[in-house]
C-alpha cells in the first residue's frame, strides 16, 4: 500500500500510515480525527490514520483512490443524498454502508449497493450486514425483498428461510365471556431492528390498500414477532369485504 493515496475529496498517503499491508478483506480505517473517534468508538479499531484537506460532504462528492503519482486510478465512487440514495447518512447521524459485501457489484457509485446503518454513527470497523437493505433487490429469489427480510429476522441468501414469515390461522379465544374462533395474524420481526415499523394492511381487490385496524386488532408484541386477532370471529367476518392481507414494512 505503499504507492496509494486517496487523491480527491480527502487526502491520504498510506505510506506515511500504519497500514501497509492488507490481508483479503482485512479492514482498516481512516479517519478525521483520531482522538475524537477513539473516544466515541474505542481504542481497539485499527486505524490506518487521519485524512486531511477535507471533511467528506452530506451532499454528495465523489472520492478517489489511486496511485501516488496519480496516473492510475485503483477505485472511485461518486455519491450524494438525492433518492435513490439513503436520506438517513445526510447529517442525520448514520452512514452509509454495503447492503452486502458479500454480493457487491464492483460498482460503488450505485445507490443501491448502499444503506444507512442502523446504529447511529455507523459500524466502523466491520464488513458485517447489520442493516437493512433497499430499493427491490431480493438477493434469494425467494419473492421477499431484502429490505424485508432483513426487517423479519431471516436470510437473505437462503430463499428456505422465507416460509414461516407469516402465518395466518384460526384459533378459539374468549372474548367478553363468549368463546369463539377468530382470525389471527402473525409475523416473526428482528428483535435487534428498531427503526421498522411494521403494520398489517388490507383489501378487497390487490389494488387499494387500507390499515387493517377496523377489522384486527394487535394482540401481542414482542421484541421477535408480532400477533394480531381479527375484531370478529370467523363465522362472523367470513361475509365481509376484506379478503387480502399484508405486512407493510416502512423505515422510520
Amino acid at each position: 500500500m505503499s504507492d496509494v493515496i486517496f487523491s480527491k475529496s480527502i487526502r491520504f498517503r498510506f505510506a506515511e500510515s500504519d497500514s501497509l499491508q492488507l490481508a483479503p478483506h482485512e479492514i482498516t480505517l481512516i479517519v478525521n480525527n483520531r482522538a475524537a473517534f477513539e473516544q466515541r468508538y474505542g481504542r481497539d479499531l485499527p486505524i490506518a490514520g487521519e485524512y486531511t484537506d477535507s471533511r467528506l460532504s452530506n451532499g454528495g462528492e465523489t472520492i478517489q483512490l489511486s496511485r501516488a503519482t496519480g496516473a492510475v486510478i485503483l477505485f472511485e465512487m461518486t455519491y450524494n443524498d438525492r433518492e435513490p440514495w439513503p436520506k438517513s447518512p445526510d447529517g442525520q447521524g448514520s452512514s452509509l454502508v454495503l447492503i452486502d459485501p458479500a454480493t457487491f457489484s464492483g460498482d460503488a457509485s450505485d445507490p443501491l449497493q448502499w444503506q444507512a446503518s442502523v446504529p447511529s454513527g455507523g459500524t466502523p470497523g466491520s464488513l458485517i450486514p447489520t442493516t437493512l437493505g433497499t430499493g427491490s433487490r431480493d438477493g434469494d429469489g425467494d419473492g421477499l425483498i431484502d429490505f424485508l427480510e432483513r426487517a423479519l429476522g431471516s436470510s437473505d441468501h437462503d430463499p428456505t428461510s422465507s416460509p414461516n414469515h407469516f402465518r395466518l390461522r384460526a384459533e378459539s379465544h374468549k372474548i367478553d365471556g363468549t368463546a369463539a374462533r377468530y382470525w389471527i395474524f402473525e409475523t416473526q420481526r428482528d428483535p435487534l431492528i428498531d427503526d421498522v415499523k411494521l403494520t398489517l394492511e388490507m383489501s378487497n381487490n390487490l389494488k387499494t390498500w387500507i390499515s387493517a385496524s377496523e377489522a384486527f386488532i394487535l394482540q401481542a408484541s414482542a421484541p421477535d414477532k408480532l400477533v394480531w386477532r381479527s375484531r370478529l370471529p370467523v363465522r362472523t367476518s367470513s361475509g365481509a369485504e376484506v379478503r387480502h392481507l399484508r405486512l407493510r414494512a416502512q423505515q422510520e
